[in-house]
């Protein structure tokens, strides 16, 4: 596997924790890497905007 394939991966099992609630040192944690790496990622979704698209929630 390729180093873009790995990080791929990585970056949607960060957004799979996130989606699930877990904070940026829980999935550091899950994924054995650096907390700021995660909270790299956070920051790259937050300014692409989709963070929040993560979090929607369908509230009727």
């Amino acid at each position: 596997m390729d180093n873009a394939a790995r990080n791929s991966q990585w970056i949607c099992r960060v957004r799979k924790a996130l989606a699930e609630g877990f904070g940026v040192e829980d999935i550091a944690l899950r994924l054995s890497c650096a907390v700021e790496d995660v909270r790299n990622e956070v920051r790259i979704l937050r300014e692409s905007g989709l963070i929040a698209r993560i979090y929607e929630r369908d509230v009727k």
